[in-house]
């Protein structure tokens, strides 16, 4: 399977899948409103539509709040497994489930989404989640179909995040590129924007260990 891992970051650089060719990777463009693009392709050949996103959407706030953290620790250990056996970045599944539950077990979106990872029945089906509010099996769920759909776009992350929130066939539908839908268009630049954070701390929490 395509393995997905990170370059080191400069600062909160983006980062690229092992197997990416020159169009796999993670361009950043920022509009004159202050609205930051992510796009597969370089300036000149780019076709995500900036109008799809708010302007002046800024990163996440409370990545290292207390409370999120606090939230989060009772499944630190099921995340690192999951990253491990699924060979996804911890930091990118920290950074999915914050976005997709705020780390709530419970929670359950209005179209039905459950858990950490917010399965939809279906989905949870498909991967043989028989209860997906349990935390442990939700968590595997979710990492696993993550590791699906990275599988199906050959790596590519970014593709991976949107096909995660929109669907496969979404991004394909739109050539691989981010679905020009607002939602889709927010929720990849939260999670690479919590990634960012999240790797990064953890760098630097390795550099500062004697």
């Amino acid at each position: 399977m395509p393995r997905v891992r990170p370059i080191a970051l400069v600062g909160l650089a983006l980062w690229i899948c092992a197997a990416w060719a020159e169009e796999g990777k993670i361009f950043k463009y920022t509009e004159k409103d202050g609205t930051i693009v992510y796009t597969t392709t370089p300036r000149g050949r780019d076709k995500v539509t900036p109008s799809a996103i708010p302007p002046k959407a800024q990163p996440w706030v409370g990545a290292h709040n207390a409370a999120f953290q606090a939230k989060y620790e009772p499944f630190e250990e099921m995340v690192l497994a999951c990253a491990q056996k699924y060979k996804l970045p911890a930091a990118l599944l920290k950074a999915v489930m914050q976005v997709e539950s705020a780390f709530e077990p419970q929670a359950l979106s209005p179209k039905g989404a459950m858990g950490l990872m917010q399965l939809m029945p279906g989905t949870a089906q498909q991967l043989g989640v028989e209860n997906p509010w349990d935390a442990r099996a939700n968590i595997e769920g979710g990492a696993r179909y993550l590791r699906m759909l990275a599988n199906a776009f050959d790596g590519n992350m970014l593709q991976a995040l949107a096909a995660y929130n929109a669907g496969p066939n979404a991004v394909r539908k739109y050539g691989g590129l981010v679905p020009p839908y607002t939602e889709t268009q927010l929720y990849v630049r939260k999670v690479l924007s919590l990634y960012f954070v999240y790797q990064y701390s953890t760098t630097q929490l390795k550099e500062e260990k004697p």
